[in-house]
């Protein structure tokens, strides 16, 4: 039996992943050393880098605490009218800070899990995914693959989280990256078809890890009232929370079969959680929130259960 991990984008919700996996390691002893491939998206690149260079889960809820400090606005920018909204440096500092600590592992990507962490090639107009294996595809109808030992740990980092309007794109080899959550928040359809390729004749089991559903709507904003600025909020949700991707989501966990099941977990939240950007507070209150949610919902446990026992 082979485990892939898919991890969803949501800035600072990724608190919710490790949360989960933090639970998984607790009840099934599950490590890094146990899944075959793990899939990241954004926030979720970042979950799925850190658990793939050994990081446990209990050390990752500090480290988030650390990215809720690193959106510091940049005041030229008039909010975002005028630039990116927050400042790069805090960034990179934070993701160099990591690797010279030791934190995050670049040198032994030929091990397992293997990693892939997907983004968006603003030059191409496509989604790419960087690999940490090495591999062929012949064709013209593929998605562009790029091996992560070209670029630093870095730099796909910066290329997998480059929200638009928050941070600066990442150019790479002549080429402009942003967030790959602007095509697919949730990569659990990636996940499938590469395990399904991958490991054609070997049962695999798919845990997909979310950031959190609202479970309470807000007020209802007056949409017919809304210009240009208004509309810039509203239309990075609908990237973020893109319907045909819970749609993709919804279809794939429903499949159970001799060869493959797959295990959604994704803990509802209020909807003043709803937000990329958190306090160390609110990292606590989500952290503490999902840890209960996935402890105390029985349909999750049951499934787990049979699949990992």
């Amino acid at each position: 039996m082979k485990i892939c991990l898919s991890l969803d984008g949501g800035g600072c919700r990724g608190v919710i992943e490790v949360a989960a996996l933090q639970w998984l390691a607790e009840k099934y002893s599950i490590t890094h050393h146990d899944i075959a491939l793990v899939v990241g998206t954004s926030t979720g690149a970042i979950v799925g880098t850190l658990y793939r260079s050994g990081v446990h889960p209990s050390k990752m809820v500090r480290m988030y605490e650390d990215i809720t400090r690193v959106f510091v606005p940049r005041w030229r920018s008039l909010f975002g009218l005028l630039g990116p909204k927050y400042k790069l440096k805090p960034v990179e500092e934070l993701f160099r800070t990591w690797k010279y600590r030791g934190i995050l592992k670049w040198d032994k990507f030929t091990d397992y899990p293997m990693l892939m962490i997907s983004s968006y090639n603003l030059s191409i107009k496509r989604e790419i995914f960087f690999k940490s294996w090495s591999c062929e595809r012949k064709g013209s109808n593929f998605v562009p693959v790029l091996r992560m030992n070209r670029f630093t740990i870095k730099d796909v980092l910066r290329a997998a989280t480059a929200i638009p309007t928050y941070f600066k794109p990442m150019k790479l080899s002549g080429q402009y990256f942003c967030d790959g959550g602007v095509v697919a928040n949730c990569p659990l359809l990636a996940a499938y078809t590469e395990m399904r390729k991958l490991f054609p004749n070997e049962k695999i089991v798919i845990i997909s890890l979310g950031t959190g559903a609202v479970s309470t709507a807000r007020k209802e904003p007056k949409y017919e009232k809304f210009g240009i600025l208004k509309w810039i909020n509203p239309l990075l949700n609908i990237f973020v929370n893109n319907s045909y991707d819970v749609y993709i989501t919804d279809k794939i966990a429903q499949i159970v079969d001799d060869k493959c099941a797959v295990v959604r977990i994704d803990p509802p939240i209020p909807a003043n959680m709803a937000k990329s950007i958190l306090t160390m507070d609110e990292v606590d209150d989500l952290f503490a929130m999902a840890k209960r949610y996935v402890r105390c919902t029985p349909y999750i446990n049951q499934q787990l259960d049979v699949l990992l026992r």
